[in-house]
């Protein structure tokens, strides 16, 4: 009986000590909402053939290459040589700025859109680019950008 109690004690203690320490898994950081399609389409695939996408829900794996410093509102994601502005469905959702780098699954729509001048001034002013350089844009351009409902970090 003393041996059950000695047992039941230490093993109490070890669950209690164990308990503040985090799991040694990785777990998937997940933003915004569920992903839902396990098919991956590439961003070039959806760039070149975007009358195909066009209001189509798509999941793509890329690297995040600029993540919003001031709020992680948006981030531009690069797969090979293809890079796209991501902004997050209704603003809903924010990503770390520490995840510059690592691959992540997005699944949203890309869109064709005229972006204006004091747009994309304001993303370089978030990129922190040179006051000389953001100066210089006059004039909006038409992108492509894609907007992400959710993020996992992979």
């Amino acid at each position: 009986m003393k041996f059950m109690m000695s047992f039941v004690l230490i093993l109490g203690f070890s669950l209690i000590a164990s308990a503040g320490q985090k799991s040694t898994t990785t777990e998937k950081t997940k933003f915004g909402g569920e992903i839902t399609q396990s098919e991956v389409t590439t961003l070039e695939k959806v760039v070149s053939d975007y009358k195909t996408y066009k209001g189509k829900v798509v999941t793509l794996e890329a690297t995040p290459k600029k993540v919003c410093q001031k709020s992680g509102c948006w981030m531009v994601l690069q797969d090979g040589d293809q890079m796209v502005r991501t902004l997050f469905k209704d603003y809903g959702f924010s990503v770390p700025a520490h995840i510059v780098g690592k691959k992540v699954r997005v699944q949203g729509q890309m869109e064709q859109k005229k972006i204006s001048a004091a747009t994309l001034r304001h993303f370089m002013k978030d990129e922190g680019r040179k006051m000389a350089d953001i100066q210089k844009v006059k004039t909006g351009a038409v992108k492509f950008q894609f907007i992400a409902d959710a993020v996992e970090i992979l």
